[in-house]
Formats: structure tokens, C-alpha cells, sequence
């Protein structure tokens, strides 16, 4: 997981968010280490600005706010589906399961958000 984190981490400092970050998109090269593919719904501020960006999602591993209509998203986007992906490495299943979209509405609500994502 550490490569991961690496390759997140660098990710930020340029001021990109993956935004589909998921088992799919992390790959073992030949050296062992692991790498994150699939950048196509990646979010940069200064550029997703400028065109009506809406990325897609992958339940579960998406983070709540994708549903929530926001313009903009952080790094805690990120960390949400990182989160999920050490949960299903450490137990064999993800904590949320979200086996639609009604249901991840019913689950997720603005409340829910404001409390882990925004302290309001």
C-alpha cells in the first residue's frame, strides 16, 4: 500500500485528485511494486474549472460528495475510496455495500457528509 500512498501523494502536490480510485485501477508491475492506472476522471482544479467536469463512479469506492452535485473536490475524495480499498484488503468486503445508486442515496445523506467531510 505504500506505493499507493506514494503515487497518491504525488497526485496532490500537482494538484490532481484520481477520483476513481479502485482495485481495478492499481496494477503490479514486474518489479512487485504496486501503480495506479486510469486517470480518465482525474480532477485539476484550474483545468475541470474551466468545463462542466462530472466525474463517473464506482460504487462503493466513490465518495459521497460525487452524488452530492459539487463543483469542485479535494483530496478527501481520494482518501474516502483509499479507505475503502484497505477495508476490503483487510476483512475480504468493503464496509458499505451500495448495490445501487437509491440505495447509496438513502445512506449517504447531507448530514453524513457535513459530519466526515466538512465539520459543519
Amino acid at each position: 500500500m505504500f506505493n499507493i500512498v506514494q503515487g497518491i501523494r504525488s497526485l496532490w502536490q500537482n494538484k490532481v485528485v484520481h477520483m476513481d480510485l479502485k482495485p481495478a485501477n492499481i496494477i503490479i508491475s514486474s518489479a512487485s511494486d504496486l501503480k495506479l492506472i486510469d486517470f480518465g476522471e482525474s480532477y485539476h482544479p484550474e483545468l475541470c474549472s474551466k468545463i462542466n467536469y462530472k466525474p463517473g463512479y464506482t460504487l462503493p469506492y466513490s465518495c459521497p460528495e460525487i452524488k452530492q452535485n459539487m463543483k469542485s473536490f479535494t483530496e478527501k475524495s481520494d482518501i474516502f475510496s483509499l479507505g475503502i480499498i484497505m477495508h476490503e484488503i483487510l476483512y475480504r468486503n468493503t464496509p458499505f455495500y451500495f448495490y445501487n445508486e437509491v440505495n447509496m442515496n438513502k445512506l449517504v445523506t447531507k448530514e453524513y457528509l457535513n459530519y466526515w467531510f466538512f465539520n459543519e
